[in-house]
């Protein structure tokens, strides 16, 4: 199932392969892109989870490589004036974030090792918070409960 699925959702060329690719001026308006790449979010992996097909520790890397190809692709089929656009503001953020322009070709998507300190960041954050609060009792987080929190996260 979970090889099934990548071929069909886990890569630019299969979502090309069963969605279709468009002209090179694009086909879709910038709010047509972005409902199309969140039409393409790989809520399906979640539900693979839920069934046992997938456990959290496959489910995370692939839900990351799908939401790359999910964003790829909807950037691929949006009008060239929205390509251009967003090229310029990822070229903004990535400044400030990692002191460098993104070079011609490369991916502006986050690192899997960006993308678990972001979240397991978030998760220790939240954590510390519930217990600055008080009020009910907060357990620790353990190493094992923090990584699959991480997991479910991304």
């Amino acid at each position: 199932r979970r090889n099934r699925w990548m071929k069909r959702y886990g890569t630019v060329e299969a979502l090309q392969k069963s969605f279709g690719t468009c002209p090179p001026w694009g086909d879709l308006s910038p709010t047509q892109t972005r409902s199309l790449y969140h039409t393409l979010l790989p809520r399906s992996l979640l539900a693979l989870n839920e069934m046992g097909f997938v456990t959290a520790e496959d489910l995370a890397p692939l839900a990351y490589e799908a939401r790359i190809a999910a964003k790829e692709y909807a950037r691929s089929r949006c009008v060239w004036t929205g390509r251009v656009g967003v090229f310029l503001f990822d070229q903004y953020r990535s400044l400030p974030d990692k002191g460098r322009l993104i070079q011609p070709g490369k991916s502006s998507s986050m690192s899997w090792e960006e993308i678990w300190a972001k979240y397991e960041g978030q998760i220790l954050k939240e954590h510390a918070e519930k217990k600055k609060k008080g009020g009910m009792k907060v357990k620790e987080l353990d190493e094992d409960e923090l990584m699959m929190q991480t997991y479910m996260r991304i």
